[in-house]
């Protein structure tokens, strides 16, 4: 597996950086909403984990089935996505009233979902130090995936935002899940490589896509 971890690895890795890269030029380097600042920071998390696993499998000569630094990457990434989500966009669009109830409630089935995989990842024959860690990664993600659920499903009642950021939402929950499936499929010591490039290429697409998305987004509301 050493191979297809130093690929998968690296160009998530390559990915990460230049969706970082187009944060601190198009966000960081102009006045641009916190909100956007978050997300940069979050791929600029999301580029240190992958980093730091590259760093390990060079070291160690594979991703050995214990704790990983890189957990704490991924961590970072869903607590900022989560924290613009639900301390600046929330607001804006959710204004608590009895006419949006069955949406908050139809958006509790995405972290459902992420109860299930840390459930099965507990589970899982990996070592505890690695399986405990991995499903606290995937919780984390379950309380992310519930704001990017809840914000495709809500009405676009609110100067089109909803409809202007729904595109970054889908793919935030995208790479929720996909980062949801790799830790599964790390717990279980999965070799099938066709498992693994399905969880793969879409990371690669979405790392690329997520800050372009959502810039876009913010301008086109704006507009």
């Amino acid at each position: 597996m050493f191979s297809v971890d130093i690929i998968g690895n690296g160009l998530l890795c390559l990915c990460a950086l230049a969706g970082f890269i187009y944060a601190l030029i198009r966000v960081f380097r102009i006045r641009r909403s916190i909100y956007l600042k978050m997300v940069g920071c979050a791929m600029g998390c999301l580029f240190l984990a992958r980093l730091s696993s590259i760093v390990e499998i060079i070291v160690e000569g594979d991703l050995p089935d214990l704790f990983q630094v890189s957990i704490l990457g991924f961590i970072g990434y869903s607590l900022f996505i989560f924290s613009a989500n639900y301390g600046t966009f929330d607001s804006l669009v959710d204004d608590k009233s009895q006419m949006l109830t069955k949406y908050r409630r139809k958006a509790y089935f995405a972290p459902l979902l992420f109860i299930l995989g840390a459930v099965i990842i507990v589970f899982s024959p990996a070592h505890p130090s690695l399986r405990i860690p991995c499903a606290i990664e995937v919780l984390f993600l379950g309380a992310t995936s519930y704001y990017d659920y809840k914000h495709t499903i809500i009405p676009n009642r609110y100067m089109g935002i909803l409809k202007s950021f729904k595109p970054f939402h889908i793919l935030s929950f995208i790479m929720s899940a996909c980062l949801m499936v790799e830790n599964i499929l790390w717990c279980y010591n999965v070799t099938f490589l066709p498992a693994w490039a399905v969880v793969y290429i879409p990371m690669y697409v979405i790392s690329l896509l997520l800050m372009p998305v959502l810039v876009g987004g913010m301008n086109k509301w704006r507009a």
